[in-house]
């Protein structure tokens, strides 16, 4: 950082003095008309590109001069989608090498380590395998990095906080994923995920502003969590999933600027959904008994910095909450979130689709019908049916391993895990394998280390290098075993062992419901009149 500063002073200098030297200066204007302005931007992207194309191969023959080895043929390559840095191209010649010397075992003894002088010619073919190597290489990094790594913090609690964030790329969770709960999905994309992904629609008047707030409440285990993971997945929204331990702290008075903190980060990073599970435990109600000073604080805090008088009716930020107990909510809390969705206990038709879902890369005997399934689990929620098909699924390895005992050791045939491949290919590129040891010297005497680069089994645990061994010196195929599929038959024996855990019945869910017809989505609002109204 400090090195980054000094040179953009020196470069800022260095401006100064250049303009004291020639104070006279034209400005560059783009043309006004729509085909003279169409050409000189066409012409302003080939220009570009072509200064990168001819950048990049600058930077390898930097490379490929230190590794004193040669590559006639590097005038031809053009890669001009983006300027490569020094240790991209090491990477990029790196990988080349190791590929070269795979194809052509015999050029090994063409290179000389310590000599200035060296035969080996990289070829273009192989300098072209690496580059795509490279660029897929690029693109995965693109994705895994975190966003707002970039996000100027301005204090440290918004900085322990970044660490909460998770991009959209890193959930892992669609609607297409969650079985049932269509009228959820649908209005979840409707509101929360239009006005994530096109504010533009909702910038007229002051009747469709974006909602601040969305509440999913119900008993356990029905998809709640994975509905918010869903949202912030396909939204293309930043994702803060916050709690107690997040917000709290043992320090009087830091609690509520740390609660602060969190929406100016997330009013930087947005659009961004501020995702609070179990929201009972952290806001509820204010005139509990025994709650100490320094909670009702955070709550109050909380509240004003969600709808205060500092925020934006257009900030796309929303607070999407989970919980199975909506009326131990504060008053206040349920008046900022005016969605509020019940997701309840699936019917027949419903648990058939999510068996459908969770089953869909099982093996099923023909003729299964997720139908009779579903008939059967009355009062199972998606997270119980999803414990009943992992306890159906573990009897045919049962069933398996008794055939097995009845056999007899001498009726088995025994498998070896597979050989490994002498090169394996690099992220799936074709012809490119990973770097050699002579490639890795190469790339470390480019880089101008003095020490010796350690081996590729460095990090590599004792328990993984003997597994990894073992899976050499292997002749056969690690196969799966030939487990017979699964049958109605299964589940209705794990329905011994897997039961409900919710019940209609219960009392909880006559308060959900209660709840639902007094505030939720869809309820009848019956509310009893005040004596003087009657």
């Amino acid at each position: 950082m400090a090195r980054t500063g000094i040179r953009v002073r020196s470069e800022a200098k260095a401006m100064e003095h250049l303009k004291v030297l020639f104070p006279n200066q034209i400005k560059l204007t783009a043309p006004s008309s729509q085909p003279q302005l169409g050409k000189w931007r066409r012409q302003m992207e080939e220009d570009g590109a072509q200064s990168r194309a001819t950048s990049n191969r600058h930077t390898i023959q930097t490379v490929v001069e230190r590794c004193h080895i040669g590559c006639s043929q590097l005038s031809k390559l053009t890669y001009r989608e983006q300027k490569l840095d020094r240790e991209a191209a090491e990477r990029l010649v790196a990988w080349a090498i190791a590929a070269q010397l795979e194809a052509h075992p015999e050029q090994t003894s063409l290179i000389q380590l310590h000599e200035h002088q060296c035969d080996f010619d990289l070829q273009l073919s192989h300098l072209q395998a690496a580059l795509e190597v490279l660029k897929f290489t690029q693109e995965a990094e693109a994705v895994n990095k975190k966003v707002t790594l970039d996000v100027q913090t301005d204090n440290d609690f918004e900085k322990k906080l970044l660490a909460e964030v998770i991009p959209p790329g890193e959930v892992g969770i669609g609607f297409g994923d969650i079985g049932a709960l269509d009228n959820v999905k649908s209005t979840l994309r409707e509101v929360v995920m239009l006005p994530l992904k096109r504010p533009e629609l909702f910038m007229r008047g002051q009747l469709t502003k974006p909602t601040k707030g969305v509440l999913l409440f119900g008993p356990p285990g029905t998809g709640k969590t994975m509905l918010a993971k869903a949202v912030a997945s396909e939204s293309g929204a930043n994702f803060i999933s916050v709690g107690p331990s997040s917000l709290g702290s043992k320090w009087f008075g830091e609690a509520e600027k740390y609660v602060k903190a969190l929406f100016t980060l997330a009013h930087k990073i947005a659009p961004c959904v501020i995702f609070v599970d179990e929201v009972d435990s952290l806001l509820g109600r204010r005139d509990k008994s025994g709650e100490h000073e320094a909670m009702r604080k955070m709550k109050t805090e909380f509240m004003a910095a969600w709808d205060g008088l500092r925020t934006n009716q257009y900030d796309r930020v929303l607070v999407l909450a989970a919980t199975n107990r909506p009326g131990d909510l504060d008053e206040a809390v349920v008046r900022r979130m005016p969605r509020r969705l019940m997701v309840d206990l699936p019917d027949a038709a419903n648990r058939a689709k999510i068996l459908k879902v969770i089953l869909k890369e099982e093996q099923l005997a023909p003729g299964f019908n997720a139908e009779e399934v579903a008939s059967l689990t009355d009062g199972y929620s998606g997270s119980d049916l999803k414990n009943l098909c992992i306890a159906a699924a573990y009897r045919p390895i049962r069933d398996f391993l008794a055939a097995e005992n009845a056999a007899g050791p001498s009726d088995l045939e025994v498998s070896t895990p597979a050989a490994a491949p002498a090169a394996a290919d690099l992220s799936g590129a074709p012809g490119v394998t990973p770097p050699t040891q002579a490639a890795a010297e190469l790339a470390r005497q480019s880089a101008g280390e003095e020490e010796a680069a350690a081996p590729a089994t460095a990090g590599m645990s004792q328990g993984s290098a003997e597994a990894a061994s073992a899976a050499a010196e292997g002749d056969g195929e690690l196969k799966a075993a030939d487990l017979r599929a699964l049958t109605v038959k299964d589940f209705q024996e794990a329905m011994k062992q897997v039961g409900s855990s919710a019940s209609e019945d219960a009392f909880s869910m006559g308060e959900l419901k209660q709840w639902n017809e007094l505030y939720g989505e869809g309820g009848s609002r019956r509310s009893k009149l005040l004596s003087y109204f009657s």
